[in-house]
């Protein structure tokens, strides 16, 4: 079909008939139709050009299983609460746009989108979590997120390294852009207005960008170190540490972490994170920083307890007035996933035991005498620890597998 094709009609429940269509040159348009309850009949079309407005029975995006690649995809004021079926879209050549109150309140369904030309969500009153985008590495030309109130953080895009335009407009909850920590490159302009609880701003990408000569930027009407430009290069300019480098690698079973500083300014100390998920993070420890210094400084730490799979890590350098900076994200993959391990080490109120099952057990103190017996099952994988004293413990496994337990 060499034109645009328009679907309208309050009857129309399904798309079955267009099973044999394969191109519309203009672009596709499902329109006001109150009973269309799937987008089954539209997985042929190449090069798909989509907009879908005001069908409200409309739930999900069931139907578009087969698209990995679109040109175009606009939601608006539609009733969907689910973005699954685009789960193997990776690539979308133009736009991908969501607003003007399409209810969801998740991304579910875009975890394998890797790149796309233009990125918009406008006007969605229920959207709280991005975290979905957390595969997404490249936009060329625009991310936007305006009025979109519920949404107070970018967790979980820690994998983007690349915007053309950032446009960040009127989202009322938004407090931080640390989820933006590996952002490399804002190629093009800077938009970081109204957002009036936004008081963290100071990420490395946005500190690049300012700091070139006649950049175009705006950036007022947010809080504290984020209120404008000028509050943001003073942030930028108070950051205690230049960080050059951030590396992990497996060795002998943990992950061991090196840094190098090339200046540090009043620095306190680097706390080091860690996530299974590089969207939920906790401490696992600290190193002193050298507070003051224009040399190159190394710095290393091991996690002697990593999870069995993927660890993620992050630094949070602070300085002697409280103020910090999150590094980079990186992270390693543990050889062993195949074998018994148990965690959080060390442990307080009881461990995990992860990596086998239908196995008896044996909790040993440190002189070897046997304390508790059970079998390890899937719905029986935690052991109980917060009557036992500080120390050292063994579980000893069948086939003699043993595996040491830290009590604090």
């Amino acid at each position: 079909m060499g034109r645009e094709l328009i679907i309208v009609g309050t009857s129309i429940a399904n798309l079955n008939g267009l099973n044999n269509l394969t191109n519309v040159t203009n672009g596709l348009q499902i329109v006001a139709n109150a009973s269309l309850t799937s987008l089954t009949g539209i997985g042929n079309i190449n090069e798909l050009w989509l907009r879908l407005d005001g069908n409200d029975a409309l739930t999900s995006l069931a139907g578009m299983e087969d698209f990995t690649t679109i040109h175009t995809l606009t939601i608006d004021a539609n009733s969907l609460t689910s973005l699954s079926g685009l789960n193997n879209l990776t690539t979308v050549t133009n736009v991908f746009q969501i607003s003007n109150g399409t209810p969801i309140t998740n991304l579910t369904g875009l975890e394998s989108l890797t790149r796309a030309n233009k990125i918009s969500f406008q006007n969605l009153t229920s959207l709280s979590d991005v975290s979905a985008l957390g595969n997404l590495i490249v936009v060329d030309d625009w991310l936007q997120i305006v009025n979109c109130p519920m949404l107070s953080n970018l967790n979980g895009l820690s994998k983007l390294e690349q915007i053309g335009d950032l446009i960040l407009f009127g989202n009322s909850s938004l407090v931080s852009l640390a989820g933006l920590s590996n952002l490399r490159e804002i190629t093009n302009s800077l938009t970081i207005h109204t957002n009036v609880q936004l008081s963290e701003c100071a990420i490395s990408a946005v500190c690049d960008y300012i700091s070139v000569p006649d950049a175009s930027a705006n950036i007022t009407g947010n809080s504290g170190t984020c209120a404008d430009e000028d509050a943001v290069l003073a942030a930028c300019a108070a950051l205690p540490v230049t960080l050059i480098s951030f590396n992990a690698a497996e060795e002998a079973g943990q992950a061991h972490l090196a840094w190098e500083t090339a200046e540090e300014i009043n620095s306190r100390s680097f706390d080091i994170e860690k996530s299974p998920d590089a969207k939920n993070w906790h401490t696992i420890g600290s190193v002193l920083a050298m507070g003051n210094s224009q040399q190159l400084n190394k710095y290393s730490f091991t996690d002697q307890y990593p999870f069995p799979s993927i660890n993620y890590y992050r630094l949070r350098s602070e300085d002697l007035d409280g103020s910090y900076s999150i590094s980079k994200i990186v992270s390693v993959v543990m050889s062993g996933e195949n074998q018994p391990v148990t965690y959080p080490m060390p442990a307080v109120n009881g461990v995990w035991i992860k990596g086998v099952a239908n196995s008896s057990a044996e909790l040993l103190n440190v002189h070897g005498n046997v304390i508790k017996t059970w079998t390890i099952t899937n719905e029986k994988n935690y052991l109980e620890m917060g009557s036992l004293s500080p120390g050292l413990y063994l579980i000893r496994l069948s086939g003699q597998t043993t595996l040491r337990i830290v009590k604090k």
